[in-house]
C-alpha cells in the first residue's frame, strides 16, 4: 500500500477535478466539480479515479497532510568498548618456526 498523505477515501464527500479529464463526452477542467452521482459511476471507478488522483476532495476539504513520526532507534544492550589507551597497547615478537628460522639464516 502506497504511503501517501491523502485522506481516505469516502464516497460520501464531493469531489473536484485535479487533471484534465473527459468523462461520457464532457471535458472536465481542473479544480471543476465532478458531479459523479449524475452519472453511472459505481463506488468502484470512482475509488479508482480518486487513488489515481484524477479526483480529489476540495482543499478546504482536506485534511493537512500527517508528517510521519521517525522511529526510534533500539537501544543496543551492548556497551560501546573504548579505544585503548598508547600504555595499554602492547606488541610482541612474532617467533617463527624451527623451520622458517633455518631459511632466514641461509639467506
Amino acid at each position: 500500500m502506497p504511503n501517501t498523505t491523502r485522506a481516505p477515501f469516502d464516497s460520501g464527500k464531493e469531489f473536484v477535478v485535479r487533471k484534465n479529464l473527459k468523462c461520457q463526452g464532457k471535458r472536465y477542467s481542473v479544480g471543476q466539480p465532478f458531479p459523479w452521482q449524475q452519472f453511472a459511476i459505481s463506488l468502484r471507478r470512482l475509488r479508482q479515479l480518486y487513488e489515481a488522483g484524477w479526483i480529489s476532495y476540495p482543499v478546504s476539504d482536506t485534511p493537512p497532510p500527517v508528517e510521519p513520526k521517525p522511529e526510534p532507534k533500539p537501544k543496543s544492550k551492548l556497551k560501546p568498548v573504548p579505544p585503548p589507551k598508547e600504555e595499554e597497547v602492547k606488541t610482541e615478537e612474532v617467533k617463527l618456526p624451527p623451520h622458517k628460522r633455518k631459511e632466514e639464516s641461509e639467506e
